[in-house]
């Protein structure tokens, strides 16, 4: 199973979403999520000047952004801001590493689960 999150700056977990196999790619499991048609939707009622940080899987959209695509030779300014970028990212890493080491559980697939895939 694959827990998509949405965290703010501090750590706080504002929206999941739970139950995709873990089989299909990045971009399938977000287009399939709650949370990509919430956002289609504008349901969240979000402020209009906050955007999204995702990896290179999300779609790149005006209140999402990801990195330059590492395919070809990126620009000083490029290299800079997917440098920025993550390191907005590691708020999410961290905060799911924060959850596996409270939560034991988050360690190693569950077997119940991974036996009726």
């Amino acid at each position: 199973m694959i827990l998509l999150a949405i965290l703010d700056a501090n750590y706080k977990f504002i929206c999941i979403d739970v139950g995709i196999n873990d089989r299909v790619n990045d971009a399938l499991v977000f287009s399939k999520s709650t949370f990509n048609e919430v956002l289609q939707t504008n349901t969240l009622n979000l402020p209009t000047e906050g955007v999204f940080v995702g990896g290179d899987a999300f779609p790149l959209r005006k209140n999402i952004m990801k990195p330059y695509s590492m395919k070809r030779l990126l620009t000083i300014n490029e290299r800079k801001f997917n440098y920025r970028l993550s390191r907005a990212r590691r708020v999410s890493e961290n905060a799911f590493g924060i959850m596996v080491s409270r939560f034991r559980v988050y360690e190693k697939p569950n077997p119940i689960a991974t036996s009726q895939s």
